[in-house]
């Protein structure tokens, strides 16, 4: 056992330990911890940080310090130093002017300041660094936590609290012993963050419609690991909503009025095994940045080019039914990251493969572009593939380019021309003859070559 372990180790000993970011506030489980480390030299020491002050009353400090938070200025010194190389702004003025707006909603938090830095590191695009700030600004009240008059923890075993008119946040604690109920929150009817914590997969009653009928103004709602199947038509009336979190939970279909949520930018949907699909209305969630779901519903969607805000597609696969062609991808130029797109033999055309627009996503670091290892008889006279490939071009600073189940016998002049490129894949080309000249990708580090049929020579 642990305590065991402890006890070994420190006895006769003096020490020093720190328990940095401690939230439990369970005294029988930090006794048995404490006669373990009760055996230490006199003059050894504990120092706990933590976020609530009855944990150090729980684990009975003796001297308690409260740390305020830090000025505008510390607080941008800290943020400079994640989000700059060497933490030297001096080079990029506008970046630096856009990062002073995000540390000030920032309130002196430097958990908030070091993790936004580290998101911004080494980008150089204003639009990177504004697209953080907006993204922040929606959930920047999160920040605000500190704030004693507007933020509020409730507890399973609380009751008869008062409700102060200035609550604006509100984490609840759950508790497996027991369901939880919403009631408690509806006199809460200025919330912006209601956060569901702890209790994984917790027994919960079910979301009655008067909780998003009371807590219109809501923007953060995080229901994650919540033993729920179904949510209420009224979700809808949460208009200002940004960010919703139903991982982890048995819901089995979302209702059609989440296509209300105009101003939504982040719908968490991951473990949620239960669901078969979305909502048909989930196209006309515009303002969409992030939807963690898995391929497996994401796919489902028809039409899912609307959602021109989206920032992750992890992968996109051309059909022919309507709303499932690569045309869908065209005005998506907000995408990061890495793009799978399967089942290029769907795209018949130059026209439809220019359509996608891949030289416009300069966000995009990776590109798969994947045909389907289906047998397809092919006569290469006629063989368009080259063709619909020359018209992928994706952006200049790709860094990793996979071409897989090609079956036309002319590579790209765009493939010789990716000079950021670091890694090409390359499988399953039957029909090519020959290599590209790669010779001139001077950042070139890993080559994939396979299932080079009639190669001829390198």
């Amino acid at each position: 056992m642990l305590q065991e372990d402890l006890c070994n180790k420190l006895k006769g000993k003096r020490f020093l330990l720190v328990l940095d970011d401690v939230w439990n506030e369970d005294s029988d489980k930090w006794e048995s911890y404490y006669r373990a480390l009760a055996v230490g030299q006199r003059g050894s020491a504990i120092i706990v940080t933590a976020r609530n002050e009855s944990v150090g009353r729980m684990m009975r400090a003796k001297h308690s310090y409260k740390l305020k938070q830090l000025s505008d200025e510390d607080c941008w010194e800290l943020f400079k130093n994640y989000a700059f190389v060497n933490g030297d702004a001096s080079s990029y003025p506008s970046l630096e002017k856009i990062g002073k707006e995000i540390v000030r909603k920032l309130k002196g938090l430097p958990l908030a300041a070091k993790t936004l830095g580290s998101l911004l590191y080494s980008k150089v695009e204003e639009e990177d660094w504004r697209s953080r700030y907006v993204m922040y600004d929606a959930i920047h009240d999160l920040a605000h936590s500190v704030s004693a008059d507007e933020c509020l923890r409730l507890e399973e075993s609380a009751k008869g609290l008062v409700t102060p008119e200035r609550i604006r946040h509100a984490s609840f604690s759950c508790d497996n012993s027991k369901p939880t109920s919403f009631e408690k929150f509806f006199p809460f009817e200025k919330l912006r963050t209601l956060l569901l914590l702890g209790g994984h997969k917790s027994s919960t009653e079910a979301i009655p419609t008067e909780l998003f009928i009371k807590l219109k103004y809501v923007r953060v709602l995080d229901l994650n690991r919540r033993d729920i199947s179904a949510l209420p038509d009224a979700i809808g009336n949460l208009k200002q909503l940004r960010y919703l979190n139903l991982s982890g939970t048995r819901i089995s279909n979302l209702p059609h009025t989440i296509s209300k949520l105009r101003n939504l930018q982040t719908l968490r949907l991951k473990n949620c095994d239960a669901l078969d699909g979305l909502p048909k209305g989930i196209t006309r969630l515009v303002n969409l940045r992030h939807l963690e779901a898995s391929i497996r519903l994401v796919r489902k969607i028809a039409g899912i080019g609307s959602l021109t805000s989206l920032q992750e597609l992890e992968e996109f696969s051309v059909r022919k039914g309507k709303g499932y062609s690569i045309k869908e991808l065209g005005d998506m130029t907000e995408l990061t990251g890495s793009l799978y797109i399967r089942d290029l033999e769907n795209v018949n055309t130059m026209v439809e493969a220019s359509a996608a627009r891949l030289n416009d996503k300069e966000y995009l670091t990776a590109l798969h572009l994947l045909w389907s290892e289906e047998t397809r008889v092919i006569l290469e006279e006629e063989c368009i593939e080259s063709q619909v490939l020359e018209s992928l071009r994706p952006n200049d600073h790709l860094k990793e380019i996979t071409i897989k189940g090609f079956m036309g016998s002319k590579f790209p002049s765009w493939l010789n021309n990716l000079s950021f490129i670091q890694t090409i894949h390359l499988f399953d080309c039957k029909y090519s003859k020959s290599l590209p000249p790669l010779g001139k990708l001077h950042l070139l580090k890993y080559l994939d070559i396979g299932g080079f049929d009639a190669l001829v020579h390198i």
